[in-house]
């Protein structure tokens, strides 16, 4: 059964990859009910998503509109961090939505190694653990409902999408929120190695870093390569630039990596998310 699920999901990941299917993905959207129906019946609770080059994961048939193909240039950064994990690796993964990303980290950090999602959203965090289960790496990825942060505290998300970023407290928001706990990872691994670091938090990166500076000026243990994938646009709300940013881990002994943009674009001018790499030997 699974090898049939994964040729069907491999057909329709093709197709929806066509470049003209956009135009009619209005239309196509009328067939959802019938489409939803045919995967109950044949596949139960389940269907898979091919991710580009990488492998696949399981998702709940209810939760698929949670996730859709991932941008080609997010598939690039995936393959990087997936590229730079060792088995037996500790992964810590900020911001792990519905847990795409740690199901395949967990393939391969394998049943030696731990990959530690926190993810906020209370909505995202139920769906991040029945993928969880439905991938059986149960054994292998810890899920925490907590937000990191630069310290301990109580903060607030908003819920007008999934994809939700911390509310600061310079952003007018009245908007539905949810409370959530937050903690800096100095205070969570006071004792416990961290080999890889994936930030993917809509505009808090910053924070997480300097929740973690202990972690990060380590002689052992510290993450030896770390991967945020940035949100610019959304910097102004946490007075946050790309120069304070990088300094925090230039400080640690990091070299940085920022994939080229456009002529004339700058890193802290962007209206879309880009990535950082750091290492440290």
């Amino acid at each position: 059964m699974k090898r049939i699920l994964i040729i069907f999901e491999n057909i329709a990941h093709g197709l929806r990859r066509l470049p003209w299917l956009n135009r009619i993905r209005p239309h196509l959207r009328k067939l959802e009910p019938l489409h939803a129906a045919i995967l109950k019946l044949a596949f139960k609770n389940k269907v898979v998503r091919i991710i580009d080059g990488i492998g696949h994961v399981y998702i709940h048939n209810r939760h698929k509109e949670f996730f859709l193909d991932p941008p080609l240039k997010e598939i690039t950064w995936w393959k990087k961090i997936i590229d730079e994990v060792r088995p037996g690796d500790t992964v810590v993964d900020a911001g792990s939505y519905i847990g795409i990303l740690a199901v395949l980290l967990a393939k391969k950090t394998g049943e030696s190694g731990e990959v530690i999602a926190f993810e906020p959203n209370p909505v995202n965090f139920e769906v991040l653990k029945e993928n969880i289960a439905l991938n059986e790496v149960l054994n292998i990825v810890k899920p925490l409902n907590i937000a990191l942060a630069a310290n301990k505290s109580i903060l607030r998300i908003n819920k007008e999408f999934s994809e939700s970023h911390i509310i600061s407290h310079t952003e007018n928001n009245s908007g539905a929120s949810f409370t959530v706990e937050s903690q800096a990872m100095d205070n969570i691994f006071t004792e416990k190695k961290i080999d890889i670091l994936k930030i993917d938090t809509e505009g808090f990166e910053m924070d997480i870093l300097l929740g973690a500076k202990n972690i990060l000026l380590r002689e052992s243990g510290y993450p030896r390569f770390i991967a945020i994938e940035c949100h610019p646009y959304l910097w102004p709300n946490y007075g946050v630039d790309s120069h304070k940013l990088t300094a925090i881990l230039k400080n640690a002994g990091y070299n940085i990596q920022i994939p080229s943009l456009p002529s004339g674009i700058t890193l802290d001018n962007i209206d879309y998310s880009w990535i950082i790499y750091a290492s440290k030997k």
